[in-house]
């Protein structure tokens, strides 16, 4: 074997061995000058719309959609079953739809909280904008009937939970909290370096060190918690299901997630991009193709001030 330094390793064995056989090379690019099977890419694309988010696979007739919450993916699932996975907007497919897990350390698997798992067969080949369309039409009806009847999502949530006073900073006790999801680049290290970091959003994080909770519990999959006094199990009654792209903060700080996130390059940057009415739940705007934004999916109502948690509740340290 060549001592040439380079992408093979040179291995001394302690006696000489005889191996017949072919020696193929699988590499995702090829290196100059040597003949190599080069493995396809796997791009993933993706697409989100008003009210799911589209992950498709580049190559294979499958996908997941993360839906609002599970609710209602659950709802959209015993649909598929009960139609035999066929639709309308889709004559010639047969899909195949069930709770989407993913693998986690020592080899087992858990469901996605809200996120569907979507195979198909027959017909013309779909895109990820095509998935989008149909789950987005779907799902819209299911928004509002998913809440109690005469209340928005921050009723359920923050009903006189908390009775103490708030803490200094623009947030205050009375007003909405809503919940920003992130369009695009939730993963993206700078965004949530940001997010996590800045100083900027140093005053909400220390409000929510001094209740006792972290900006990104456990419980959260990932969301960011800038308002104090947030329980898992406040979440859970409102039946939101948090996701590594949304964010919770007092309305009158959204601003403050804004100015965080100028730090990033204009083109790359996350926005706030609309700031609705925040009353009750209502379909957001979407957004522009070159602006990626921050949308406001739902508002939680607040009825008392936001305080030290009471000891009747758990929240997770960061």
């Amino acid at each position: 074997m060549s001592q040439t330094p380079g992408p093979v390793q040179e291995i001394r064995l302690q006696s000489t061995i005889t191996l017949n056989g072919i020696v193929e090379m699988e590499r995702a690019t090829a290196l100059p000058g040597l003949l190599t099977h080069v493995r396809p890419q796997r791009i993933a694309d993706e697409c989100q719309g008003a009210w799911v988010h589209v992950k498709k696979h580049s190559n294979l007739s499958i996908a997941v959609v993360q839906f609002p919450n599970s609710k209602i993916r659950d709802v959209v699932w015993q649909q598929s079953i009960a139609a035999d996975g066929r639709f309308a907007d889709f004559p010639s497919i047969r899909f195949d739809m069930k709770p989407h897990q993913e693998k986690v350390e020592a080899g087992g698997k858990r469901e996605v909280p809200g996120a569907l798992f979507v195979a198909w067969k027959g017909g013309n080949p779909i895109i990820a904008r095509d998935l989008q369309c149909f789950f987005d039409r779907i799902t819209a009806p299911m928004m509002e009937a998913f809440q109690p009847a005469g209340a928005s999502v921050a009723d359920v949530l923050l009903q006189g939970k908390r009775t103490l006073g708030p803490y200094s900073g623009t947030g205050s006790s009375g007003e909405d909290v809503v919940v920003l999801r992130l369009t695009r680049m939730a993963r993206s290290p700078q965004v949530i370096n940001l997010l996590l970091q800045s100083p900027v959003l140093e005053p909400c994080h220390e409000r929510v060190r001094n209740s006792g909770c972290g900006v990104s519990p456990t419980w959260a999959n990932g969301a960011k918690i800038l308002v104090p006094g947030i329980l898992a199990q406040d979440v859970h009654d409102a039946g939101v299901t948090l996701q590594d792209h949304h964010v919770l903060v007092y309305s009158s700080e959204i601003e403050l997630v804004r100015r965080a996130l100028a730090a990033m390059p204009c083109r790359e940057r996350p926005k706030v991009a609309h700031h609705q009415d925040m009353g009750k739940m209502r379909k957001p705007r979407m957004p522009d193709a070159d602006e990626p934004d921050f949308v406001v999916e739902c508002s939680l109502r607040t009825y008392s001030s936001f305080g030290p948690n009471s000891t009747s509740g758990h929240c997770d340290r960061l």
